[in-house]
């Protein structure tokens, strides 16, 4: 599980498009996010009871995946704010919250594995690296977008954006552990998302860039 991921990150330093500053800041979010957002969704969840009816587990994945979103997409906002609004400060930020995310996923069922509190198959294996990965990718590419958002004056538009995505992404993951979604069909879904953020990304960088040009030119 964490091989793949493991090998985005290698390919990432090999083009030089991951600084270890930016990388150590967005790790060091997560352990901030490990802080902050389980009091946070313990406190809310105590006043939503008979987790039993299908409307109360909605509600309930919806309420734990938006402290998660909005939390954890303010905390990155945050830490480009420290280190400076940068193509690839976002990237490095983003890739050291997800794989932090990655290693302390991987840990955990280590150390569940060797308590024999689980079990791990060849399948366990494979959905559980494709969700890493795409779990990296999304830290990624959230974090460009929270930049893009601060360089095209509409910093307030690109955090709404990427932390209700992030809300939808998390909730899903709620509602599965809940036995309300399969995995299976979740996983394909998150990934169809990050591939859809990953275009409007390129899509809306591309139009910014040549703005900028056509400014230049004039």
């Amino acid at each position: 599980m964490i091989l793949a991921p493991t090998t985005i990150l290698a390919y990432l330093i090999h083009r030089r498009m991951v600084n270890l500053e930016p990388f150590l800041i967005g790790a060091s979010l997560l352990i901030v996010t490990l802080l902050v957002q389980p009091p946070l969704q313990l406190g809310v969840s105590y006043f939503i009871k008979d987790l039993e009816s299908i409307l109360t587990i909605i509600l309930y994945s919806i309420v734990m995946g938006g402290i998660a979103g909005f939390l954890q997409e303010a905390l990155k906002l945050i830490g480009l704010k420290l280190i400076g609004y940068t193509r690839l400060n976002a990237i490095g930020v983003g890739c050291g919250f997800g794989y932090a995310e990655a290693v302390l996923t991987f840990s955990g069922a280590l150390i569940a594995l060797f308590l024999k509190l689980s079990t791990i198959t060849f399948e366990d294996i494979v959905l559980g690296s494709i969700e890493r990965c795409t779990a990296l990718i999304f830290h990624i590419v959230s974090t460009l977008i929270l930049y893009l958002g601060f360089i095209s004056g509409r910093t307030l538009l690109g955090y709404l954006l990427v932390s209700i995505t992030h809300t939808i992404v998390d909730s899903s993951a709620v509602a599965i552990k809940r036995g309300l979604l399969p995995l299976e069909i979740m996983e394909a879904t998150w990934f169809t998302i990050v591939v859809i953020m990953l275009i409007l990304y390129l899509m809306v960088e591309r139009e910014l860039t040549t703005t900028s040009q056509d400014v230049v030119n004039t």
